[in-house]
């Protein structure tokens, strides 16, 4: 899935009519949505940690 969506993602480097961008933008929210999910089923994420300013 994440090899369809880089090829897809680097096709919009070149001269493509404005539909294309539309269907790239499309499919990418539906393949980043099942890599989420299935990222999250497999427990591969780290949680993110917010700043903190160290304190002296």
């Amino acid at each position: 899935m994440d090899s369809i969506l880089s090829i897809l993602l680097l096709l919009c480097l070149a001269d493509m009519p404005c539909g294309y961008f539309q269907f790239a933008r499309f499919i990418s929210l539906i393949g980043f949505a099942v890599l989420a999910y299935q990222a999250n089923e497999q427990k591969k994420y780290k949680p993110i940690r917010s700043f903190r300013p160290y304190r002296f």
